[in-house]
């Protein structure tokens, strides 16, 4: 839940008198107040300001509460912000009229002001919780799709592979053999990386990953991880360039920044072809350091970089050799940045490449 400053509420109401009742009720309990006069002026507000609740009332001139709440029902964009009717109005026809237009709650004027802040509150604790479901059935679904899909492929290739050697082992040569064994090799590693993803995944969405940052070398974190995968790289013949300083330090939790530098770094290899590059460097930015991580990979077309993050986005593409994999390292990426203070960016042409880069606090927290 939100703090009630976080909290953006928008009073309608044609009388200058009701809005400052109204606004000095809700202002004293810490809410930010908007307002206005106007139902075509509060349509204009809504597509600049995400409102978390809308007190509106009903008889207004030019555009009365019930068309104001037509076109609000009528966007996406502003479809599901709670409205409460503010009215004079309380015959039984106005109440259900209110309700079937798409109001969430109905107060008659006057109206004492605790019912007032007890039914904006319960609107809000409802929104929010609502939106947390909604998240929540989208992690769901990203489970689902992970389990039915992604793990299944690399297992049943990992069994197939296996099953031709056990039954052929006497009449096939070393070549085949070789062949054989790299592809199980392949899928069990990619399988092992999604269950550590997976995993890791799974505890922080449950609260269940410990924060605890302190200063770490960023050098020795990035150079470990090259290391790591170093046998990946060499295999598609990439060049890996570590550009960074070896005395920058960084305020972060360990774990988190680790899993941040490895994903990145394998995603750069997966999408890089044969013969490229990968640079990482770092540079200051105030009171953070951005590491980036550049390669001269196919790149992502610019439709799909609004989706590289999202949860309940299916994108799972295939690296220039056929890697597996499922975007569910990106989505723990960025929760992990944003866990330590810092922000993730992308940057790509389709075709030549793509930067992946997250800044990280450089000082202590106070």
């Amino acid at each position: 839940m939100k703090d009630n400053s976080q909290i953006k509420i928008l009073v309608v109401d044609d009388t200058p008198f009701n809005i400052k009742i109204v606004s000095t009720i809700l202002q004293e309990v810490g809410y930010n107040i908007y307002s206005t006069t106007s139902g075509r002026e509060a349509l204009e507000m809504v597509k600049n300001i995400r409102f978390n609740l809308i007190l509106l009332d009903v008889m207004m001139p030019e555009m009365d509460g019930y068309e104001v709440i037509r076109k609000l029902k009528n966007d996406e964009d502003t479809r599901d912000i709670p409205i409460i009717f503010l009215t004079a109005r309380g015959d039984s026809e106005s109440v259900v009229r209110a309700f079937d237009e798409g109001a969430y709650d109905y107060l008659i004027k006057p109206f004492n002001p605790k019912e007032l802040l007890s039914r904006v509150k319960t609107h809000i604790e409802l929104k929010f919780a609502r939106e947390n479901l909604e998240e929540a059935n989208k992690t769901k679904d990203k489970f689902l799709s992970i389990i039915g899909h992604d793990l299944k492929n690399p297992i049943g290739a990992i069994n197939g592979f296996a099953m031709e050697l056990k039954e052929n082992i006497d009449s096939i040569d070393i070549d085949e053999i070789k062949y054989y064994t790299d592809r199980i090799f392949k899928n069990s590693n990619t399988v092992s990386n999604l269950l550590q993803n997976l995993l890791q995944w799974a505890r922080s969405q449950n609260g269940k990953i410990e924060y605890n940052p302190k200063i770490l070398n960023l050098y020795s974190i990035v150079e470990n991880s090259v290391t790591l995968y170093m046998l990946n790289a060499n295999a598609k013949k990439i060049e890996v360039m570590v550009l960074v300083d070896e005395n920058i330090e960084v305020y972060a939790d360990f774990n988190m920044l680790d899993t941040v530098i490895r994903n990145f770094l394998s995603n750069a290899i997966k999408f890089t072809k044969n013969g490229g590059q990968i640079a990482i460097k770092a540079k200051e930015e105030d009171n953070f350091f951005r590491l980036i991580i550049r390669d001269t990979g196919v790149g992502i077309k610019e439709e799909d970089l609004n989706n590289l993050f999202a949860i309940d986005s299916n994108m799972s593409t295939k690296g220039t050799n056929q890697e597996e994999g499922t975007g569910l390292g990106l989505i723990l990426c960025k929760e992990f940045v944003e866990k330590n203070g810092g922000e993730v960016f992308v940057e790509s042409v389709y075709g030549e490449g793509s930067s992946f880069s997250f800044t990280i606090p450089k000082l202590e927290k106070r």
